[in-house]
């Protein structure tokens, strides 16, 4: 009994610390991870370089860019990864692919190339929608 309650203490205590990180500590999940996360949904145009995963796009390709806290250079273990995103203010989805890296881009915030942007936004203009997104 006592065994029991000392491991139930131990794993409470280990939930406790976790959720007190700071929320970019929080965010820093391996590539394996599909948690749900949230942000600002933003514009990019690839005009014709490649990103920093190495590839060469076109601004109308189904990309994205993530923010620093998950890319680390062109060897980033989420380059090709997929993500089903969502605008949550009018519930459009798209699945996309990371492609480049966003330096502006907050922990949760994903910064789409055009033709994401426009199926997400009915062809708005630029400026910042809110999300909701996972990887796929």
């Amino acid at each position: 009994m006592v065994v029991k309650s000392f491991y139930a203490l131990s794993l409470l205590a280990v939930c406790g610390i976790v959720s007190g990180l700071p929320a970019d500590i929080q965010t820093k999940v391996s590539p394996t991870t599909t948690l749900d996360s949230s942000g600002r949904g933003t514009i990019y145009y690839q005009m014709g370089a490649a990103g920093s995963c190495g590839a060469v796009h076109g601004d109308g390709d189904y990309i994205v860019a993530l923010g620093p806290n998950y890319m680390k250079g062109p060897k980033s273990p989420y380059c090709g990864r997929r993500i089903s995103a969502k605008n949550t203010s009018n519930g459009k989805t798209v699945t996309v692919t990371v492609a480049d890296t966003c330096p502006t881009c907050g922990p949760g915030d994903i910064d789409f190339a055009l033709g994401p942007w426009n199926a997400l936004t009915n062809n708005a203009s630029p400026g910042v929608f809110p999300l909701s997104w996972h990887f796929s």
